[in-house]
């Protein structure tokens, strides 16, 4: 089955119990290090919740998703375009909920876009 939200193709999609602020590592090719990392962290400096982005790896990123600590959950439903994978371009949907006891429930949607052409 294939599964397509508007012009876009669901790749994987699940829910993820967190341990704890543990990091959450989406491993799309491990050869080439092409790692997506989800960590979570408290922040008092910063107001609200807040998300950053940074390199990592050769040819991964990690997402800092600070200040997630709603019950109810905080998330986006406007896809976030993170790169290219499999010569299309990838994209994330997310809702974060926490959890009381701590540890954070990980909701994504990784989408594939339109095909992207002399990707290196």
């Amino acid at each position: 089955m294939n599964i397509r939200v508007g012009d876009f193709e669901v790749f994987e999609n699940g829910s993820i119990i967190g341990n704890e602020n543990a990091p959450i590592d989406f491993i799309f090719n491990e050869k080439i290090g092409f790692i997506i990392r989800v960590q979570f962290q408290s922040d008092l400096s910063i107001e609200g919740p807040k998300v950053t982005a940074a390199k990592f790896g050769k040819v991964g990123g990690i997402f800092t998703f600070s200040n997630f600590e709603s019950t109810t959950g905080v998330g986006i439903v406007t896809p976030l375009k993170v790169g290219t994978y499999s010569n299309r371009e990838l994209y994330l949907i997310y809702r974060i909920y926490a959890l009381e006891k701590g540890g954070k429930n990980f909701q994504f949607t990784w989408l594939l876009g339109k095909e992207v052409k002399n990707v290196k």
